[in-house]
């Protein structure tokens, strides 16, 4: 019974180890899929729409600092559509969190 009992401690750990992600983010500009949930999802994926959004690939502010589609970024196909990889990190702990991005025409 022990060994029944660490299997499925094991396989409950195992199942709460894999990353959390935020449900995708729209507005009539762009769009952001796959956020990492680490640092919470309301205020981060509105910050990551904001940078997809702009023209220069980067957004900042005295609490985040994100870039998208930058540095040699390979496009990610997915769903039928071309996503850009980014992150966002949380100032001053630049903590950070990862997302796919795409701007809408």
């Amino acid at each position: 019974m022990g060994v029944l009992a660490a299997l499925a401690l094991l396989g409950a750990s195992a199942t709460s180890a894999r990353p959390a992600y935020c449900p995708p983010i729209r507005d009539a500009h762009a769009e952001v899929v796959s956020l990492s949930a680490k640092l919470g999802c309301y205020e981060v994926g509105h910050v990551a729409l904001v940078t997809v959004r702009s023209s220069l690939g980067y957004y900042k502010s005295k609490r985040w600092y994100c870039r998208w589609g930058q540095g040699g970024t390979r496009p990610v196909h997915h769903h039928a559509h071309v996503y850009y990889a980014g992150f966002c990190a949380s100032v001053p702990s630049f903590r950070t969190v990862s997302f796919l991005g795409r701007r809408l025409h």
